[in-house]
């Protein structure tokens, strides 16, 4: 698009070994690094690349209520939601990448805001350590713990049942739960049934990249109806596997009050 076009021409003018802090248009500074190309876009454009999926939070969160940022990286969407759920709310981050865990801390303390609580480690379906893998020492949001091809650096992280740690921290329950782990989805939902279940589930807008059909089954299972994004817009969709976005947003019949119009009565392959 005609923003990208301008971003590709005038990113080369710009020195980009180094670290800058900038105001987003959603009220909330980051502290960013240049040398990573997603934080580079964030700071030419002041927003996340995923425009639409941060509008869905901002519309549907509320005052007070709990927001789980599972693979938080540098802190975008730990720090959108911080403007909107206030003091009487709270934000849960988990990131085990140490990198890109050192400059959510940093992100954290620039903002001064809601008190967000974050965690160095994964979500998974068994306590136990593994091995995220990276292609740079940079936060560049890639890393995994189940693709070793994904670069030539290892990280022993250590993963926590998110049933376990929510009992032992006496961790509020979400009201909202955003999902990006590289691949590793399915295992943070397998650990997560306890919140999951209950009619009053929180919503979640996860990435679904593998193992598509067993997060399906699974959250179908909790009675939970699927929407995709398409053109902007949230669409409702009958076989999530069809899904053209990479990014689906899940909801139960609790919700639709608070949904509103905001999902589109069917899908259509267009």
């Amino acid at each position: 698009d005609g923003k990208g076009g301008i971003y590709n021409f005038c990113k080369q003018w710009v020195i980009t070994d180094k670290e800058i802090i900038c105001n987003t248009i959603h009220g909330f500074k980051m502290m960013l690094d240049l040398r990573e190309p997603m934080q580079n876009r964030i700071y030419w454009y002041r927003n996340y690349d995923e425009k639409n999926e941060a509008l869905l939070v901002k519309r549907l969160l509320k005052r007070g209520d709990i927001f789980y940022d599972i693979g938080a990286n540098v802190g975008f969407y730990s720090l959108l939601a911080s403007t909107i759920v206030g003091l009487k709310g709270s934000v849960v981050s988990f990131e085990p990448n140490i990198s890109a865990f050192n400059k959510l801390k940093k992100n954290i303390e620039i903002n001064r805001r809601v008190p967000i609580h974050a965690f160095n480690f994964a979500l998974g379906s068994e306590e136990k350590e593994g091995i995220l893998y990276s292609k740079s020492l940079l936060p560049d949001g890639c890393a995994s713990l189940i693709e070793p091809q994904r670069g030539d650096y290892a990280e022993k992280v250590r993963i926590r049942r998110l049933d376990t740690i929510m009992e032992e921290l006496k961790l509020p329950k979400p009201d909202f739960v955003k999902i990006d782990v590289e691949g590793y989805e399915v295992y943070v939902i397998e650990s997560a049934s306890h919140i999951l279940s209950p009619e009053n589930a929180p919503m979640i807008l996860i990435e679904m990249t593998n193992n598509k059909k067993t997060i399906i089954d699974n959250l179908s299972r909790f009675g939970y109806l699927a929407a995709e994004l398409y053109k902007g817009k949230w669409y409702r969709i009958i076989d999530p596997e069809k899904a053209r976005s990479r990014n689906l947003f899940w909801y139960k019949d609790v919700h639709k009050e608070k949904l509103g119009s905001l999902i589109w009565k069917t899908s259509f392959i267009l």
